[in-house]
């Protein structure tokens, strides 16, 4: 009878302890299932901000790509300005060397008193022409030395 009352009981400890960690088993599958849960939940936030972060990023690309056209844009037409101030410039001078040559002739050619009075008179005309243009010159190479320096910067 002793040996049934062992057997029994043996038999009960076990149950219990086959219970007992049935049990822990059950808890341990419902936190790992709570856990699977949260890690889903993570991914989701964090796909989302990721997805968020890329948008952000990609506008800003895009912003930027916008500026270098502008920048592009405005080194072009810094260019043709300068360019078409380089011809005038390049029209000034010849005039400045046609009307040098012409204020030469006109004071090789003023021998009479009646006459020189006139010749005096358009050649300080030339010369005021002269000076004048001289000058446009001058301002438009500070005008295309800025330039240049602006397109540096940009580019």
């Amino acid at each position: 009878e002793m040996k049934q009352l062992k057997a029994e009981i043996e038999d009960l400890k076990s149950k219990r302890d086959h219970e007992m960690a049935q049990a822990k088993i059950d808890r341990l599958h419902t936190e790992l299932e709570n856990s699977k849960v949260l890690a889903e939940r993570k991914v989701v936030v964090i796909e989302r901000e990721m997805n968020e972060a890329k948008g952000s990023m990609n506008a800003e690309i895009e912003k930027l790509r916008k500026e270098v056209v502008t920048a592009k844009e405005s080194c072009d037409t810094f260019k043709t300005v300068i360019e078409r101030d380089q011809t005038e410039k390049q029209d000034n001078q010849k005039k400045i060397d046609r009307l040098e040559k012409e204020n030469e002739w006109l004071k090789s050619k003023s021998s009479k008193k009646s006459k020189q009075n006139v010749y005096e008179e358009y050649v300080m005309t030339l010369e005021g022409q002269l000076s004048s243009l001289k000058e446009d010159n001058e301002n438009l190479s500070r005008i295309i030395e800025t330039k240049n320096r602006m397109i540096t910067e940009l580019q």
